[in-house]
């Protein structure tokens, strides 16, 4: 009766999105460098896609934590949802495309000390990763963006577990210069203890901006990149452009998951703009 319609009339038609570069959208183990390709070539959809429903949810999310932080917290919140230049990347011809994003906010303790605030609600099964000590590299790379556009080194990203309302959070150093990246430490409120399978990364940023480079080299060529995963796992299952991504197997693409490694090599760091100190 509604379950059909509902994704249908929540907002905008998802082809009605059209593929830029932002943020959001890099790519590291967890998202497909052939899907973005086919979306940046302007294909469309052939599933239904739950996409334009999630980012509502998501804002509501962030809204009422935002609310929390707001209204019953000692931290003082500002800049929310200022916009930042994270950096310059070729898109549509353009070898200077601004990549920008909006921020959540800024942090201030009782210290005076400023934190980037960034909100990633998740579902239970990427919480309970996240508590097995997984670090969701799509998440810190953006967060060294936004990190790089706001003028800040320290950022508070908080998961909420969007199933159960739990809340976990890394606390991030981020050398823009060294292109260097830190999680000090880790904490849950349910009161677990966490280690992360690792908490020092370098060249997340460097990494992030060779994402948006392979997704223009692929969509301005005639090949294909190879699938990020088997045709039988979850991600695939779910993805709008499954039946497509299956016809176009042939001898000029390798139907093998690429590890995502293969794509860094070194670029040039894009420009910033800082938040003024209040």
């Amino acid at each position: 009766m509604l379950a059909n319609v509902l994704h249908a009339i929540n907002g905008v038609d998802p082809q009605e999105i059209p593929y830029k570069p932002h943020p959001s959208f890099v790519g590291a183990k967890n998202r497909c460098l052939r899907a973005t390709v086919y979306w940046r070539m302007g294909i469309p959809r052939t599933l239904a896609d739950r996409a334009q429903s999630l980012s509502c949810e998501h804002k509501a999310l962030r809204e009422l934590t935002l609310r929390t932080i707001r209204e019953k917290s000692a931290y003082r919140l500002s800049c929310e949802n200022t916009r930042v230049l994270c950096g310059l990347v070729e898109f549509m011809g353009n070898k200077e495309y601004s990549l920008e994003a909006d921020i959540d906010g800024v942090l201030t303790d009782m210290m005076n000390r400023r934190y980037l605030l960034q909100i990633e609600p998740v579902v239970q099964k990427a919480f309970e990763e996240l508590l097995e000590g997984e670090t969701y590299l799509e998440k810190l790379i953006k967060c060294c963006f936004l990190m790089k556009g706001a003028g800040l080194t320290q950022c508070v990203l908080l998961f909420k577990n969007k199933n159960t309302s739990a809340y976990l959070d890394f606390l991030l150093g981020y050398d823009c210069k060294a292109d260097f990246l830190e999680i000090l430490s880790v904490s849950s409120s349910q009161g677990d203890l966490i280690t992360p399978l690792q908490n020092r990364f370098t060249g997340l940023y460097r990494a992030g901006i060779e994402w948006f480079e392979k997704v223009e080299e692929f969509a301005n060529s005639s090949i294909l990149p190879p699938r990020s995963f088997s045709r039988t796992s979850w991600q695939c299952s779910y993805c709008s452009y499954g039946n497509l991504c299956r016809q176009d197997d042939d001898k000029s693409t390798n139907p093998l998951p690429m590890p995502w490694s293969s794509l860094i090599r070194r670029v040039s760091n894009g420009m910033s703009t800082c938040i003024r100190q209040e």
